[in-house]
C-alpha cells in the first residue's frame, strides 16, 4: 500500500508520521521501519524520534536518506562501494577525456582550459544522470535538431564525451548518481527491505531515479507512507498549472498514483483537514499560510502582532539588528537560541558578516552549508609550490608560499627577505642561486634567510620540473606535505580552534588532510599514467580541490540555525528572521545557463525531461519561500535593506509588496541602529561599538542617551577600566601632533641640525611629512626598477659628465678674452653625442650593478633618458653660446673638502638659530656660470630639473621654493671669498628642465623661426636680474623668462615678480636667509603639525607616501590644509613660533 498524507504547512503531517512510526514500531518490534528524509535533515529527524519515543531510542526505526539506504543494502548484499566516483573524480575523468579528444570536439575542445568549463560540463553530465538521459537519447535528439546548428554541435560533442565517459567507468567505477539506480536494481534481493514499512517526510518532490527506487520499494515493502505539502483546494483539483504554488506537490501526487496503477498497488490519499498546533498562538502566521502566493487572497483586517517588517540602510545594519533582537529574546527568557532561525538568499555573502557580528553579541550559531577547503594555508602552499615551478621563482609565487605560514620562518624574516628581493629584483631560480649561494646556512642576515628558502624549495621545484606523469606529480606533492609535516600542522590548528571554542572550524581542519590525500589517490587511480605539463596538472588539481567540501554537523543543540531558502530544512522553529528580501537575492538573480542555453533547453524539453528551466525555478522558489515563511510558530521577522555593500541603491523584493497587500496594517519599522538606547546594547562588546557610533554622530545626545552613557561609564570603570580608558581616549583624540619635546627632537635630529634645503622645503610643505621621512626615517619599500624619480639623477650624472669632459679641454675657464679658443664653440654635435653615449653606458652599468636584474620597463626608461640627455646637452651648449658666460663649477658640493682646502668657510650654510641651536646646510649645486670684468663678477646659478619648473615668489616667501636662491647665496659667498676685490652680482637663478620639446611643424613656421620656437620651449626659468648687462650675458630674451614690450618705439622689459632689479634681487636673497633660519628654529623646537600646504588644484596629500601613517583628518582630527597665504601669514606672524595659528582658520 502507498499512503499519501497531504496537508498544508503547519497541519501536523510530520508529527503524525513520527507518532505513527513510533507506535507501529512498538507494536511490531520484530519488523523494520525506515524513515527516509533529505540528507541534511537526518540528524534532526533522529533527534525528534528519540525525543518523542517513550523509550527515547530509535529501536527498530532506521532514519536514513536515499543514499544511506543504498549503502545499507549494498553492505547487506556485499556489493563493493569503494569505487564510487564522486564529483572530483568525475571532474578529473572529464578533464582527461577532453584533453585526449580535444581535436574531435569542435565546440568543447577550445574551452578545455577555460576557467569553470569542467564544472559546467560536470553539472550537465550530473543532470543527465539524475534524469536518466543516456547516450542513445542524445543520439536520437541529434537527428531532430538539424536546423539548430549550434545546438547540434553541442550535442555531437556531448555524445562523444558521454560515450567515452561510460567506457571509462563501465567496469571500474560507480557514478554517484548511479548509486540509486543500483539500489533500485538490488532492492528485490534485500531481506532487510522485504516486508519493511517505509515513511518519507520532508521532500518537495522526487527525481526520476528516486521514483524508480520508490517503485522498487513498493513491490517489496508492506507499506509506504509519503507526506506531501498541499492545501485543500489544490488537493481537490485534477491538476495545477505550473505557476500555481502547489504545482510540484500535485505533480508528485499524480506520479505516485500512476505508479500505484502500474504496480496494482492501492494508493490512499489522506488529507489533514484540521489545522495543526503550529499557528494556534499566532493567527497572523496562519493567515499568511492560507494566503501567501494564492489568488485571490483574503486581507487580514486586524492589527498585526506576530509579523514584523523592517527596513535598514545596509546589509550589515540589517544583520546587526537581527542579532540584537535575537539576543534580547533570549535574555528576556522568551526563547532559546535553538528556537530561532535565520534564512537568507545568499549565504556566501552573509557568512563573513555573521562570523564578525554574532560572536560580539555572544550568539552561538551554525551556518548550514558545506564548507569548501579551497582557501586554506595547506592548499595555498601546494598551489604556491606549483606556481613557483611554473613561473620560475617569480616574486609573487615565492612569497605567496612563505606567507602561508607553513615554514619555520618568522614574519619578520619573511618581510626582511621580501624587501631585499624587491630591491635587488631577484627573479628566476638562477638568480636565487646566484644571490643566495648554496652552502652552510649560518647567521641571521638576509643572505642566510635567502639560502634557507632556496634550499627549502629547490628539491621540490626540480622534481616537479622533471615530473611527466600524474603519479610523478602526486608523489612529489606527498613528499612536500611530509617534509613540512603538514598533517601535524593541521592537527595542531584543529586543536587550537577547539580550544578557542570554534568547533566547526576545528572539525573542518581535522578532515582536510584525509580529503587531500583522497584526491591524490583518486588522481593517481584515474590519471596516473597520463602525461601532463605542469600547467595542465595544476588545472586538474584545481578542479579536484574545487569539488571538495567538508560536511560539518552542528556542534551543539542550543544555537541559532542560519540557512538558505532552498537547502536548509527548518524544524521546531518558533522565530524566523528572513534577511535580504531584496531584488536579486529573493528571487535569486538568474545565473549562467551553462553549456545549454535557455533556448537549447526549450528545444530539448520537447523530447527529454531535464532539470527545471529558469522560469520553472522561479515558481519552485516560491514554494520554498512558502515552506520557510510558514515554519515559525511564534514570530516572523522580514527584513530588507536600501543599499548594498558598495552603497548602490537596491529595491525590496516583490515578496514585501505581496505580504503588505495581505496585511495592509503591517507597517515598515524604521529600526535605528544608531540610536543610543538599551534596546541597541546587548553585550559589552556590542555596547562599545554601538556607543562609539552614537557618540560620534553629528546630532547631540538626548537626555536619555546621556544618562545611559553615564551608566555605561560607571559599569566599565568597575568591570572593564581598560575599555572605558580606550573609549575616553578616542573621544578626546585629536590629530594635532604639534610638538616634540626638546629631548626627543635632539635625539631625532641631533644637537646640531644637519639638513638640506630640499628637506627644509619638505618641512614647509608639511612638517609632519618631514618628521616621518627625516626624523623617523620611514621609507617606501625599495623596488628593483629605474623609476621616474631616478630619471633626474641619471640625467644630472650624464650631463655633468659631458660638461666635465669638455671643460677639461679648455685651457682657461675664467679669462674669456685671453682664451686661445672656447671649446664650446668648436666641439661638434657628434663629439658631444659620443660623450653622452659613453656616460650613458657607464650609468647603465652602475644601475645594473645596483639593481642586479633590470626589468624591461626600466631598460625602456633608460633609453628614454639617453634620448633626453642627448637633446639636453646640445640645447645647453647652444644656450651657453648665446650668452657670454662660461661654466665655472659643476656639481659643487657644500660643505666639501675642496672648499675647505681653498680656505672657504661659508656663513650661509652654518646658521646660529635664535633658540641657541645651530643648523648646517648641505647640498650640491648643478652648475655655476660666471662672467667677469674689471669690477664685477656676474654669476648664474643653474639647477637641472627632470621636468619643467618655475619660480613663484609667493612660494619662496612661504618657504616652499628655497633651494635655487639658497644656492645663489652660497655661490655668491664662495665667489666673494675667491674674488674679494670685485663685486659679486647675481645675474640669474635659473632652472633648466630636461625634456624633448614637441612643436608642431608647419609651412608658416620653419627655418630659424622654427628653431626659435623650439628654443622657447626649453627656455630657462627662474629669477633674473633686469639690470644691464645681465640679460645680455645670460643669452637674451630668447632663452630667458622675460618678455619685451614696445613703449614709444623702444623695447622695454615687461614687469614680472621674477625679473628684478639688483636691489630687489638682494632683498629676496636676504628674505630667503631669514626663512631658512625660521624653519630651522621650528624643526629644532620639535614642531611637527599635520599641516600640508596646497599649491595648486591637486590636494597635497593625494600622492604622499605617508597617508596611512598621518591619517590627516580635517573634520574631527583638527587638521587643516594650508594655502600659500596661510603659510606666509603663519611665518610672518612672528618667528616666535606662532606658525600653527592658522590651523584654527576655516580653510
Amino acid at each position: 500500500m502507498i499512503q499519501i498524507i497531504e496537508g498544508a504547512s503547519g497541519s501536523g503531517k510530520s508529527r503524525l508520521v513520527y507518532e505513527e512510526i513510533i507506535q507501529a514500531a512498538m507494536r511490531e518490534p520484530e519488523k523494520t521501519f525506515f524513515l527516509l528524509v533529505p540528507e541534511q535533515f537526518t540528524m534532526q529527524a533522529q533527534r525528534d524520534i528519540v525525543t518523542m519515543h517513550p523509550s527515547h531510542g530509535t529501536m527498530n526505526i532506521d532514519i536514513v536518506s536515499f543514499k544511506r539506504l543504498a549503502y545499507r543494502v549494498f553492505e547487506e548484499l556485499n556489493i563493493r562501494t569503494d569505487h564510487v566516483l564522486e564529483d572530483f573524480g568525475k571532474s578529473m575523468l572529464l578533464q582527461r577525456i577532453l584533453l585526449e579528444h580535444r581535436r574531435e570536439l569542435p565546440c568543447f575542445g577550445p574551452c578545455v582550459n577555460k576557467p569553470g568549463f569542467i564544472d559546467e560540463l560536470k553539472s550537465l553530465m550530473t543532470e543527465l544522470f539524475q534524469y536518466r538521459v543516456g547516450p542513445e537519447d542524445i543520439r536520437r535528439v541529434c537527428g531532430s535538431v538539424k536546423g539548430h546548428t549550434m545546438l547540434k554541435g553541442k550535442l555531437d560533442d556531448l555524445l562523444l564525451v558521454y560515450e567515452e565517459f561510460q567506457k571509462e567507468v563501465k567496469d571500474s567505477y560507480i557514478i554517484a548518481e548511479h548509486v540509486l539506480e543500483m539500489l533500485a536494481m538490488h532492492i528485490p534481493q534485500s531481506e532487510l527491505l522485504a516486508g519493511s514499512v517505509i515513511y518519507l517526510d520532508g521532500f518537495t518532490g522526487f527525481t526520476p531515479i528516486q521514483y524508480e527506487v520508490l517503485e522498487a520499494l513498493a513491490q517489496v515493502c508492506d507499506a509506504i507512507t509519503i507526506t506531501v505539502t498541499i492545501d485543500a483546494e489544490s488537493a481537490q483539483k485534477e491538476s495545477c498549472a505550473e505557476h500555481e504554488l502547489f504545482y510540484l506537490s500535485k505533480d508528485t501526487i499524480r506520479r505516485l498514483c500512476r505508479m500505484g496503477e502500474r504496480l496494482e498497488v492501492y494508493v490512499e490519499e489522506r488529507f489533514l483537514e484540521q489545522k495543526g498546533p503550529r499557528f494556534q498562538g499566532a493567527p497572523e502566521l496562519g493567515h499568511l499560510e492560507n494566503n501567501l502566493f494564492r489568488f485571490p487572497y483574503q486581507v487580514y483586517p486586524e492589527a498585526v502582532q506576530n509579523i514584523y517588517l523592517q527596513a535598514f540602510g545596509t546589509p550589515r545594519q540589517e544583520l546587526q539588528a537581527a542579532g540584537r533582537q535575537i539576543r534580547a529574546m533570549v535574555r528576556e527568557g522568551r526563547y532559546r537560541f535553538r528556537d530561532i532561525a535565520v534564512i537568507h538568499g545568499d549565504l556566501t555573502g552573509l557568512e563573513p558578516m555573521v562570523e564578525e557580528i554574532f560572536p560580539k553579541l555572544e550568539i552561538p550559531y551554525f551556518i548550514d552549508t558545506n564548507q569548501s577547503i579551497y582557501m586554506n594555508p595547506c592548499l595555498e602552499a601546494i598551489r604556491a609550490i606549483l606556481d613557483i615551478t611554473e613561473s620560475d621563482y617569480s616574486y609573487e609565487s615565492v612569497f605567496r608560499f612563505l606567507k602561508t605560514g607553513i615554514t619555520s620562518l618568522s614574519m619578520d624574516e619573511i618581510e626582511l627577505l621580501e624587501n631585499y628581493v624587491l630591491k635587488k629584483g631577484i627573479r628566476g631560480q638562477s638568480w636565487w642561486r646566484k644571490v643566495f649561494k648554496t652552502g652552510e646556512v649560518t647567521g641571521i642576515g638576509v643572505e642566510a634567510i635567502g639560502r634557507r628558502v632556496s634550499e627549502m624549495l629547490a628539491p621540490f621545484t626540480q622534481a616537479l620540473k622533471e615530473a611527466q606523469k600524474v603519479r610523478d606529480y602526486v608523489e612529489v606533492l606527498k613528499q612536500f606535505l611530509q617534509s613540512f609535516e603538514l598533517e601535524k600542522q593541521l592537527e595542531a590548528a584543529a586543536d587550537d580552534y577547539e580550544e578557542q571554542g570554534n568547533l566547526v572550524l576545528s572539525k573542518a581542519y581535522e578532515q582536510i588532510y584525509d580529503k587531500l590525500t583522497n584526491i591524490w589517490d583518486k588522481m593517481t587511480e584515474i590519471l596516473g599514467e597520463e602525461i601532463l605539463s605542469s600547467e595542465e596538472f595544476r588545472k586538474v588539481l584545481e578542479t579536484g580541490l574545487n569539488d571538495i567540501t567538508l560536511g560539518v554537523i552542528p556542534p551543539s543543540i542550543d544555537q541559532v540555525m542560519i540557512g538558505d531558502i532552498e537547502r536548509s530544512r527548518l524544524n521546531h522553529v518558533k522565530v524566523l528572521f528572513v534577511l535580504g528580501i531584496n531584488d536579486g537575492i529573493i528571487p535569486k538573480a538568474a545565473g549562467s545557463s551553462g553549456i545549454l542555453s535557455e533556448a537549447d533547453r526549450a528545444i530539448l524539453g520537447q523530447e527529454l525531461e531535464l532539470a527545471p528551466d529558469p522560469r520553472s525555478r522561479v515558481f519552485t522558489e516560491q514554494f520554498y519561500l512558502y515552506q520557510n515563511l510558514t515554519k515559525p510558530s511564534g514570530e516572523l521577522h522580514l527584513m530588507y535593506h536600501m543599499q548594498d555593500q558598495d552603497g548602490n541603491e537596491v529595491l525590496p523584493a516583490y515578496l514585501i509588496g505581496r505580504i503588505r497587500r495581505i496585511f495592509p496594517q503591517l507597517e515598515v519599522d524604521g529600526y535605528s541602529t544608531g540610536e543610543l538606547s538599551w534596546e541597541n546594547i546587548e553585550t559589552p562588546e556590542d555596547s562599545t561599538e554601538n556607543l562609539i557610533a552614537a557618540l560620534f554622530r553629528e546630532e547631540p545626545l538626548s537626555e536619555e542617551e546621556a544618562g545611559l552613557w553615564k551608566e555605561l561609564c560607571s559599569y566599565y570603570e568597575k568591570n572593564q577600566p581598560e575599555r572605558i580608558s580606550r573609549i575616553q581616549a578616542g573621544l578626546l583624540y585629536n590629530n594635532l601632533n604639534t610638538i616634540l619635546s626638546a629631548e626627543t627632537a635632539a635625539r631625532l635630529y641631533g644637537k646640531e641640525l644637519h639638513t638640506s634645503v630640499s628637506r627644509l622645503e619638505t618641512y614647509s610643505r608639511c612638517p609632519y611629512q618631514f618628521f616621518l621621512e627625516y626624523g623617523l626615517q620611514l621609507k617606501k619599500r625599495e623596488q628593483n626598477e629605474v623609476s621616474l624619480s631616478d630619471m633626474g639623477s641619471l640625467l644630472h650624472r650624464i650631463v655633468e659628465g659631458v660638461f666635465s669632459q669638455v671643460e677639461k679641454r679648455n685651457a682657461e675657464t675664467l679669462e674669456l678674452s685671453d682664451a686661445a679658443e672656447n671649446e664650446w664653440e668648436t666641439v661638434t654635435d657628434e663629439a658631444l653625442l659620443q660623450m653622452v653615449e659613453q656616460e650613458m653606458q657607464e650609468a647603465i652599468a652602475q644601475e645594473e650593478k645596483e639593481h642586479l636584474n633590470l626589468s624591461g620597463s626600466s631598460r625602456q626608461l633608460l633609453e628614454r633618458i639617453g634620448r633626453t640627455a642627448s637633446y639636453a646637452v646640445l640645447d645647453l651648449r647652444n644656450q651657453l653660446l648665446q650668452g657670454k658666460m662660461i661654466p665655472y663649477r659643476f656639481e659643487m658640493a657644500f660643505p666639501s673638502e675642496e672648499l675647505e682646502q681653498e680656505g672657504v668657510r661659508l656663513d650661509t650654510t652654518q646658521i646660529r638659530l635664535g633658540n641657541g641651536s645651530r643648523m648646517f646646510l648641505k647640498g650640491i649645486i648643478d652648475r655655476i656660470d660666471i662672467c667677469q670684468d674689471a669690477e664685477h663678477v656676474y654669476v648664474k646659478v643653474l639647477d637641472y630639473k627632470s621636468s619643467g619648473k618655475t619660480i613663484d615668489v609667493d612660494q619662496v616667501n612661504a618657504g616652499l621654493q628655497l633651494q635655487l636662491l639658497v644656492y645663489t647665496n652660497v655661490v655668491m659667498e664662495v665667489l666673494k671669498k675667491r674674488f674679494p676685490d670685485k663685486e659679486i652680482v647675481p645675474a640669474g637663478s635659473l632652472y633648466y628642465g630636461f625634456r624633448i620639446p614637441m612643436v608642431e611643424k608647419s609651412a608658416r613656421v620653419a627655418g630659424e623661426a622654427l628653431e626659435r620656437k623650439i628654443s622657447r620651449e626649453t627656455a630657462l626659468t627662474g629669477v633674473i636680474n633686469r639690470e644691464e648687462p645681465c640679460i645680455t650675458l645670460l643669452g637674451g630674451n630668447e632663452i630667458l623668462p622675460v618678455k619685451v614690450k614696445k613703449v614709444d618705439g623702444e623695447e622695454q622689459l615687461q614687469e614680472s615678480d621674477t625679473v628684478l632689479t639688483g636691489e630687489e634681487y638682494r632683498q629676496l636673497l636676504e628674505e630667503v636667509n631669514r626663512t631658512v633660519a625660521a624653519l630651522g628654529e621650528e624643526i629644532t623646537e620639535g614642531q611637527i603639525p599635520i599641516r600640508p600646504v596646497q599649491t595648486g588644484r591637486t590636494l597635497p596629500c593625494e600622492y604622499c607616501d605617508y597617508q596611512d601613517v598621518c591619517k590627516i583628518d580635517c573634520r574631527d582630527g583638527g587638521n587643516q590644509i594650508y594655502t600659500i597665504a596661510d603659510r606666509q601669514a603663519a611665518r610672518k606672524g612672528g618667528r616666535d613660533h606662532a606658525v600653527d595659528k592658522g590651523t584654527t582658520g576655516n580653510h
